[in-house]
């Protein structure tokens, strides 16, 4: 997350171009395709077949997905969002320091969000061996 919210952190035209990028994924004009390609599919999968090692899987599967994309739309909503989250609470991005914290306390969302999937698995696999 540190160094995905870094752009929050280097000014005005940095975040602009963000920006885009982003306003590229809400509204496509087919600019971003091989950014998606080249950079956000290897990503997601790198991380979903992580996920799906923690999770005693030998491939990923449809929730191990729903996570991944769980796990980065938090950071996506900080730039998608900052308008709105700048007028609400100006200080959750104030500057430096407080994007960093920002970064340390998604990472800690997240890994509540893995132990939440874990537990969510083995009650679902519990349950399957009590139905047998």
């Amino acid at each position: 997350f540190r160094c995905f919210l870094a752009p929050l952190e280097q000014g005005a035209d940095v975040q602009r171009v963000t920006q885009l990028h982003y306003r590229e994924m809400v509204e496509p004009t087919g600019v971003w395709q091989d950014t998606v390609e080249a950079e956000f599919k290897p990503e997601h999968r790198a991380f979903a077949r992580m996920l799906a090692q923690e999770f005693g899987l030998a491939e990923p599967d449809v929730d191990v997905h729903r996570l991944v994309f769980a796990i980065f739309g938090m950071g996506v909503h900080f730039f998608v969002g900052q308008p709105v989250i700048v007028q609400i609470q100006p200080q959750v991005l104030a500057d430096a320091a407080a994007v960093e914290e920002l970064a340390d306390r998604l990472a800690g969302y997240a890994l509540g969000m893995i132990a939440a999937e874990r537990r969510r698995r083995r009650a679902a696999a519990a349950a399957r061996g009590a139905h047998r």
